[in-house]
């Protein structure tokens, strides 16, 4: 799974667009993702204009515990899905301010997942401290990059894990053979064959 990591204060579509589309491509290559916008959580807060708006409020009549109880929940689950995920998509737009993205990448790195930079600006433009806890050759220009990358990664041949990637054997996770798990993953997708599934 992926957890999809980006903007969503200071931009207007409150970073749905670019979710929405790489999304699309993940869930047709069987790969799950966790959305802050969208979050994957029963009993999640819905981080819509209204309850943007209300923060807005709050912070203006200076009710700061109020502030302060309303983005704890937020950032309890945002972190929960950054454990849950194996890999991490950072969305970097040099024109919006970033806060919780940053830390999530942090929290990600430290804890040696893969980290996918897509910088609107530019592979150059990316922060200098990125380069330092994240991987160079995961930085891309564009989504397209970005794709190729993961379609590697996902069915390429000696995939380099650049001591992130780790690659889990899921028949000793479910305890089946080979040919059991493939044909109940044929019968459950009506496929012919499953993706790789990796982690």
């Amino acid at each position: 799974m992926f957890y999809l990591a980006g903007p969503m204060d200071d931009v207007k579509d409150r970073g749905l667009g670019w979710r929405n589309e790489i999304k699309k491509f993940l869930w047709s290559n069987d790969i799950g993702v966790l959305c802050p916008c969208d979050k994957a959580i029963i009993d999640s807060v819905d981080e819509n204009d209204a309850y943007f708006n209300e923060l807005d409020n709050l912070k203006r009549k200076n009710l700061r515990q109020r502030v302060h109880e309303k983005m704890r929940p937020v950032a309890a689950d945002d972190y929960r899905m950054v454990d849950k995920a194996d890999a991490l998509i950072l969305y970097i737009d040099k024109d919006a301010h970033m806060c919780g993205s940053y830390h999530e990448n942090c929290m990600a790195s430290y804890q040696r997942k893969p980290v996918i930079v897509c910088c609107e600006q530019g592979v150059a433009a990316i922060p200098n401290w990125m380069w330092s806890v994240c991987r160079h050759e995961m930085f891309f220009d564009n989504w397209q990059e970005v794709k190729e990358y993961i379609k590697f990664v996902c069915y390429g041949e000696d995939v380099p894990t650049y001591n992130r990637w780790r690659f889990f054997d899921y028949y000793k996770i479910f305890g089946m053979s080979s040919e059991t798990l493939n044909a109940e993953w044929e019968d459950a997708h009506a496929i012919s064959q499953p993706s790789k599934l990796k982690a």
